[in-house]
């Protein structure tokens, strides 16, 4: 279904040359948020969003500066050329 929006999308934007962009809000496992990029061939979301500040750093009764680092490199290691990187 995201990939036939993101077409919906890229062609409205075409036709009427004004730039369109997707973002997601789903939350689930970091794999799970990858896929919906969706692929080179099969276009998905340009920004699903990234929930793992909320979902993976424990802020009580605080968070260090290596938990929020593991944070980021985790996600920005599994992120592609191409893609948007981003944080919630």
């Amino acid at each position: 279904m995201v990939v036939e929006w993101r077409e919906l999308l890229d062609n409205k934007s075409r036709e009427e040359n004004r730039t369109r962009v997707l973002m997601l809000e789903a939350y689930g496992t970091l794999d799970q948020t990858m896929r919906y990029y969706g692929t080179s061939s099969a276009p998905g979301g340009h920004f699903p969003f990234n929930f793992l500040f909320i979902t993976d750093v424990h802020y009580e009764p605080e968070s260090s500066a290596e938990e929020i680092s593991a944070t980021i490199n985790k996600y920005l290691d599994q992120i592609t050329d191409g893609r948007t990187p981003n944080w919630v």
